[in-house]
């Protein structure tokens, strides 16, 4: 059949659902308008109190959730702080300047921030070196020397904030060189370092360019500087007996051994960080400090062969390092015995004298004189070194 397509099946057409009639009274789906009210009758009805409803005994076991933890105060690094660590800040503070430990704040980043106060850190020094200081022996008191905030920069403040307290310190208040005016018109930071200055005068050393230091003519330091009077006898930091040694680190040092602060031997390897800074001393011609190493008895350290041949061969034979090793070996022991016949020394002489250097006649009877009384005596210092320190020229 052409044309004609695919044959539809004979299909009986589906029966519309046919909605019932709505009633004229029923309401619509919607009704517009306010909504009518129930009447109460019925509503207090409706309303079934939890009393009246049947008792259900649940079949699953109830599970009790834990309490929620309280929050913790974390450190700068998300660490949960201990009871101690979240104690008020005056509780912290009371307790850090009663401890007298100054190294309390190094047991966490939190109470280094929160005792880092610059009058706080004035108030325990206070208390170590001045109040309570005969509380603490001179290991606890050498603990605060060893802080990293203890400088000379602090020690200068430090004074300032005792003399504000009312600390008598001698020099302060009276300058009989300056009148009123002068004395006004002069700040107290110019008053101040002018005073802890005068300590490398002649009061405490010979003012020369290799000093000999004399201990015992400079007057007590709890006499003139009372709010240091805790420094006696403690012991020397090792921050100062390596370099470099700029000018507030030489003030410090110099601060301490006119305090008559120690070098420990025996129960520390502070010896040990001395002798390692003479040698740099040497290479770096730091005669004062070389000078105190040598020259006092509370730190003494002994010259060896050496530390003469580093100074001769090695640092360019300064003369003034020269003769702080050869008259620092006064009392020694024979194991530190400084043996002037080293063959490497007598060959730098002998290089020298064939250069024209003034400098070996000149070391050369020096080694001699020592070979001779075994030492170079503070008595013979004016002596001996009008000899060597002026270069001899010859007039051919």
């Amino acid at each position: 059949m052409l044309g004609i397509g695919k044959l539809r099946p004979n299909r009986l057409p589906k029966d519309k659902p046919v909605s019932p009639r709505k009633s004229k009274h029923e309401p619509s789906v919607r009704p517009r308008g306010r909504p009518r009210k129930l009447p109460r009758t019925f509503s207090s009805q409706a309303v079934m109190s939890s009393q009246d409803l049947p008792q259900y005994k649940s079949l699953q076991p109830t599970v009790e959730r834990p309490l929620k933890r309280a929050k913790r105060t974390k450190g700068p690094k998300g660490r949960e702080l201990s009871s101690f660590e979240r104690l008020p800040l005056e509780l912290l503070e009371k307790i850090f300047l009663d401890s007298l430990n100054p190294n309390l704040p190094l047991c966490s980043r939190h109470l280094e921030s929160q005792l880092s106060r610059d009058l706080l850190k004035c108030e325990l020094t206070m208390n170590i070196l001045c109040r309570r200081r005969d509380e603490l022996g001179d290991a606890e008191r050498g603990r605060l020397l060893a802080c990293r905030f203890f400088t000379w920069e602090f020690i200068v403040r430090y004074t300032q904030w005792a003399h504000k307290q009312g600390i008598l310190i001698e020099g302060l208040d009276d300058y009989p060189c300056l009148n009123a005016s002068e004395r006004s018109v002069r700040t107290y930071e110019e008053r101040l370092d002018e005073h802890l200055e005068s300590l490398r005068d002649d009061q405490g050393c010979i003012p020369f360019n290799h000093r000999i230091v004399f201990q015992e003519e400079f007057p007590p330091i709890d006499e003139t500087f009372p709010h240091l009077a805790g420094l006696k006898t403690v012991a020397i930091p090792e921050k100062l007996l390596r370099g470099p040694w700029n000018d507030d680190v030489m003030r410090f040092l110099r601060l301490t051994v006119l305090s008559w602060c120690t070098l420990d031997w025996l129960g520390t390897s502070t010896g040990e960080v001395a002798i390692q800074g003479t040698f740099d001393a040497i290479r770096h011609g730091e005669n004062e400090v070389l000078t105190y190493f040598f020259h006092t008895s509370t730190v003494n350290v002994p010259p060896t062969t050496e530390m003469l041949r580093t100074a001769i061969v090695d640092a360019g034979c300064d003369l003034g390092t020269v003769y702080q090793i050869l008259s620092g070996s006064s009392g020694m022991a024979a194991d530190h015995h400084i043996d002037v016949m080293d063959n490497e020394i007598w060959h730098w002489i002998d290089a020298a004298k064939r250069r024209g250097d003034s400098r070996a006649d000149r070391l050369t009877n020096m080694l001699r004189e020592k070979a001779k009384k075994d030492t170079l005596d503070a008595a013979d210092y004016d002596d001996l070194w009008s000899k060597y320190r002026e270069p001899q020229f010859n007039n051919n």
